[in-house]
């Protein structure tokens, strides 16, 4: 089984959902997905430890998903969708329950990931609504809002559903667990490496070091993208969450395009204007533009 059929199998569920029954509390919102199994219940435990998402056990006839009642919301929403995948799915559970969400992921599990992604920011409804937003991290925790899913989950689908060159990265204890890149910034090279440390002078890096939980900044497109010859600058913008050791970083260029090469970007060029100046500490928005 390939990430394909996971999704595809999870936007069957999901295929008459609107806006309104996305925002259902859980357990309502799973009995509304489309043939979803009738021996799945759900049970809230509020005795599981830190780190233990959840898992799936039989009882009484019934495939009962226990959720972790001291997660957050969003993070129960994913919790179950994930249990419903390995039913929908039939695949056995391979969870460490250690707390290492990103490290040594098995492929069932992430296959489940990717399935319980699509099941609560289903594509038909969250595409046309990273069409019409703004390229910031505002509208990542806007569209993680309205879905009622973790900013990870939905700065991942943003990026990877988001029609301008950018990408989402996830690192955990400086390290980049994760990287969603949208399609025109794949086309174009763009390569972040997972297991790698953060940049040391990205501003996720500065934010590890520092007291800030958030920070705006442009960054030499060389500190994050791999065997990068185009030049240019990436904006940044991230958010850090001490608690969980978590970073989360949305870039993107400026313009809403990969620069066309070096030279673009160089100083010797007096005969035009260069696509972006080189930067003096102040982001130059409005250059999160719409695209129409």
């Amino acid at each position: 089984m390939d990430e394909a059929i996971a999704t595809i199998r999870a936007r069957r569920l999901t295929s008459h959902f609107t806006m309104e029954q996305v925002k259902l509390p859980l357990e309502s919102y799973l009995k509304t997905m489309n043939g979803l199994p009738s021996d799945i219940v759900l049970r809230i435990d509020e005795s599981l430890g830190e780190g233990e998402a959840g898992h799936t056990v039989p009882i009484a006839g019934k495939r009962c998903i226990v959720i972790n009642g001291n997660d957050q919301p969003e993070r129960q929403r994913f919790t179950a969708c994930h249990e419903v995948a390995h039913v929908v799915l039939d695949l056995p559970t391979e969870h460490d329950n250690n707390g290492t969400q990103f490290v040594r992921r098995s492929h069932n599990e992430v296959l489940c990931d990717v399935f319980a992604a699509e099941a609560l920011l289903p594509r038909r409804l969250f595409q046309p609504l990273v069409e019409d937003s703004d390229l910031e991290f505002a509208a990542i925790e806007r569209l993680a809002s309205d879905f009622m899913a973790s900013l990870a989950a939905t700065g991942s689908c943003f990026a990877e559903m988001c029609d301008r060159p950018c990408a989402f990265v996830l690192a955990q204890d400086g390290i980049i667990r994760y990287v969603s890149r949208s399609k025109s910034l794949k086309e174009s090279g763009g390569w972040i490496a997972p297991g790698q440390k953060l940049p040391s002078e990205s501003l996720a890096a500065q934010l590890l070091r520092s007291t800030k939980a958030a920070g705006s900044a442009s960054v030499d497109a060389v500190e994050w993208l791999s065997d990068w010859k185009k030049g240019g600058f990436l904006l940044e913008e991230a958010r850090h969450f001490p608690r969980w050791k978590e970073t989360l970083s949305l870039l993107w260029f400026a313009e809403d395009r990969v620069p066309a090469s070096d030279s673009e970007y160089s100083d010797d060029d007096d005969d035009e204007e260069p696509a972006l100046k080189p930067l003096d500490g102040l982001l130059p928005w409005p250059g999160k533009s719409r695209r129409r």
